[in-house]
């Protein structure tokens, strides 16, 4: 009954909404980045139209729009929708408690809204030592330190590929401040996931050369950044087979109709070794590798990214 009353009061609030002559029937893509804790209602931002929405809701601090008839329990922060929206009227502000912080974001009416279907959750960013850049609307990295840098040199034999480690300040509406640290070689940490991010080290530059040092102002990031809420699984690990040898050693992927195989390490580092059954994963399929076709039906491919499905 609780639940039929909730649904009702939503409902008339949107028809209020709706009569008003001001409504602004374009659509605008928001994010869900944070919930008035007081008013449970969401908080949004609109990573596209920044200017626009300005120029019909108004100047509000940090571009974060407080919703009067959003609920939170309906919505995941980093979820995106399509929205159609104005500015809320006076009495159409909620009477909330005083028990958390209060925001002094702008108060906005969602006229009508829809889920938001796009496949660009992934953003590939480039930092600059002591560069700042924010994802999502949520999200600021900045690149702190390059920690060290033992990469073999480029035209030089080592025993091993070495390894670099940078440091990563990472700052989330909703979630404080925080310090990551990332490295080149996947035999350590290469990603993080904090909150609904993935944080990925995709390469750092330049790379080290046996007769010219590196001067730290020169180092550059390159990061994938990816919000988990938006990532839908487009393939299955079955499972993996550690016998070695031509076509032997492998985990095996099912692709929409398709079945491939791949050795790349960070399948393993992503999902394991021991899998007893299915795991979805989000990937982005390489190169092919091998072809293993004529022995096994099946060829080998690199795989560039991979996520494991958050449930």
């Amino acid at each position: 009954m609780k639940k039929l009353m909730l649904i009702g009061i939503i409902f008339a609030i949107f028809i209020s909404c709706e009569k008003e002559s001001n409504t602004i029937e374009e659509m605008y893509v928001a994010e869900i980045v944070g919930y008035d804790l007081n008013c449970s209602t969401c908080i949004l931002y609109f990573p596209n139209d920044t200017a626009k929405i300005k120029d019909v809701l108004g100047n509000s601090r940090s571009n974060f729009y407080q919703t009067v008839n959003l609920n939170q329990s309906d919505f995941e922060i980093g979820q995106l929708i399509k929205v159609k929206v104005r500015q809320a009227e006076d009495y159409e502000l909620r009477a909330c408690t005083t028990l958390y912080p209060t925001n002094d974001f702008e108060n906005i009416c969602i006229t009508d809204f829809e889920k938001y279907q796009d496949s660009n959750f992934i953003y590939t960013i480039e930092l600059n030592l002591g560069d700042c850049i924010t994802t999502f609307g949520q999200a600021t990295l900045c690149l702190d330190t390059v920690l060290n840098d033992s990469r073999c040199p480029v035209e030089t034999v080592c025993v091993w590929e070495g390894n670099a480690e940078v440091k990563i300040d990472l700052s989330i509406i909703g979630n404080g401040n925080h310090s990551i640290e990332l490295n080149t070689n996947h035999s350590f940490s290469t990603d993080t996931s904090l909150n609904h991010l993935n944080i990925s080290l995709i390469e750092l530059t330049p790379y080290p050369k046996i007769s010219e040092a590196i001067n730290p102002k020169d180092y550059k990031v390159k990061l994938s950044v990816t919000n988990l809420n938006m990532v839908e699984s487009n393939a299955q690990i079955l499972g993996f087979n550690p016998e070695k040898c031509a076509c032997c050693q492998e985990w095996t992927i099912k692709t929409g109709n398709d079945t491939i195989k791949s050795d790349n390490v960070i399948i393993g580092e992503t999902v394991g070794y021991e899998i007893k059954e299915p795991v979805d994963v989000y990937i982005e399929l390489g190169e092919k590798e091998m072809t293993c076709s004529e022995m096994i039906g099946v060829d080998y491919y690199d795989i560039k990214k991979i996520i494991k499905k958050v449930k």
